[in-house]
């Protein structure tokens, strides 16, 4: 976790470079596929990159899934890379917790970012209310998803995820 305590150390305390930290030059951190500028007046840049980053792991989780014929786990782990994303979202633009809930983190990104910002298309806050419901199915009820419902979970996660990076990248 990074914290006040973590500011301008490359990498954080508690944050090996086998996690994929790269100081690359003075005020800039390579995380992955993913570099942000991170002067520690601007640590939040570097959180949104964790984030973006982790949406993009859980996205690749999907995929392996779905290749594998894991629909439920698929659709699980798109699911969770649109929460990361809508994160991500909320704090470039300057909405940030420590914690979300599932609720309020949708809640929040349908009001703010598409509704009174119109950052994004309301699109993508009904595409997440939808991969929640089947990961719903997926996670708690007696039934399985199937592998078009899987292939539909899949690609709204695409759309949103590539949708927020584009957005982040051009705020």
């Amino acid at each position: 976790m990074i914290d006040d305590d973590n500011l301008g150390r490359f990498p954080p305390s508690g944050v090996p470079h086998s996690k994929g930290w790269i100081q690359s030059f003075p005020g800039q951190v390579k995380l992955r596929n993913c570099t942000c500028e991170a002067a520690p007046y601007r640590l939040k840049s570097l959180k949104q990159c964790m984030e973006i980053t982790k949406a993009i792991e859980s996205l690749q989780a999907a995929e392996h899934c779905f290749r594998e014929g894991l629909y439920n786990s698929c659709v699980s782990r798109a699911y969770y890379s649109m929460c990361q994303a809508a994160q991500a979202a909320l704090e470039a633009a300057g909405l940030m917790r420590a914690e979300w809930t599932h609720g309020a983190l949708q809640a929040t990104f349908a009001n703010e970012l598409t509704r009174r910002r119109k950052i994004y298309s309301a699109f993508l806050a009904r595409d997440l209310n939808v991969v929640q419901d089947l990961r719903h199915t997926a996670d708690y009820r007696d039934s399985d998803v199937s592998k078009r419902q899987a292939t539909r979970a899949l690609a709204k996660a695409h759309e949103f995820v590539a949708q927020i990076r584009k957005g982040i990248s051009n705020g």
